[in-house]
């Protein structure tokens, strides 16, 4: 692979992880937001509901995920890979899976965090009727798209996609291919450090393009006042609003089960393995114990 495909290769991998963690974000962001009191159906609340607005609401257990260690992650894969020699798209899904995992709830705390839309609640709504009757111009759907609540979706996507574009740690380890990847290669080949700045033009460029924009647009925002003076609206009843309900629930348990699970779980399962395996090593050996108080 080339260095200009390898680039392309992180370009394509973090717009897919933007897109899908913003719309998981936003699901997400309306089950927090209205998943509250009493479930939808008027008999007894069931438990599952119950802790299924619990995770909802809880930003501590959303936010575990993307503190866990890079190495800890990719180590606990590099093993995995042996399984995937054939099968090098599969090895690609896998490190696709754990960034939206861990970049999820950064998208989720940029809706909920970043200021409110300059577009009121009745327009947002009107706009939402609009989109479903297919009534209004493109341009004017565009329009209305953007002073409501285009910029906010706009930035926690662009956010997501350029932490994924510039994860190195787990990319590296799992030999997804990528920007990382081509130039943690060439550097073991013997590519010299200052004759590697050189490989970073287009990473920086790509990242340059998604972030100076972003950055422009809210301070613009908040030399308009926008940012201080606006108030957040609170989302208006709509149809099948027990129906969006359940969605949301349904992704938080599926998000919680795969993040955990592939991020959470099983990392700290290989360590805690690794780490009573090598017990006994460490135990008959009294100089390595040596070497250890003294580095100490």
């Amino acid at each position: 692979m080339s260095y200009e495909t390898a680039v392309l290769w992180s370009v394509g991998r973090s717009l897919i992880a933007g897109v899908v963690c913003l719309g998981l974000a936003r699901i997400l962001v309306h089950g927090r937001s209205v998943y509250g009191g009493s479930p939808a159906n008027s008999g007894r609340p069931i438990r599952l509901a119950a802790i299924g607005r619990w995770a909802l609401r809880s930003t501590g257990w959303w936010l575990v995920p993307f503190f866990v260690p890079g190495l800890v992650v990719g180590s606990a894969y590099r093993n995995v890979l042996l399984s995937f020699v054939q099968s090098p798209l599969l090895n690609e899904l896998l490190y696709l899976f754990i960034v939206i995992a861990q970049l999820t709830p950064v998208a989720l705390l940029a809706l909920e965090w970043l200021p409110a839309a300059p577009l009121g609640a009745t327009g947002q709504f009107l706009r939402r009727q609009m989109r479903r009757q297919r009534s209004g111009t493109s341009e004017e759907w565009w329009g209305a798209w953007w002073v409501s609540e285009g910029p906010r979706q706009w930035t926690a996507g662009t956010l997501a996609a350029l932490l994924c574009f510039q994860e190195v740690e787990v990319a590296t380890l799992m030999q997804a291919h990528g920007w990382p990847e081509w130039i943690f290669t060439k550097q073991i080949g013997g590519v010299g450090l200052v004759e590697g700045w050189r490989f970073l033009i287009l990473p920086v460029g790509y990242g340059l393009l998604l972030t100076v924009p972003t950055l422009w647009y809210w301070l613009w925002m908040g030399r308009q006042g926008f940012a201080t003076n606006a108030v957040r609206p609170e989302p208006p009843v709509e149809d099948g609003h027990s129906g969006r309900r359940g969605l949301a629930l349904m992704v938080a348990g599926l998000w919680g089960v795969v993040s955990w699970g592939l991020v959470v779980v099983w990392p700290f399962v290989n360590l805690a393995i690794g780490a009573v395996g090598g017990r006994g090593v460490i135990r008959l050996r009294g100089a390595l114990w040596q070497e250890i108080g003294d580095a100490l």
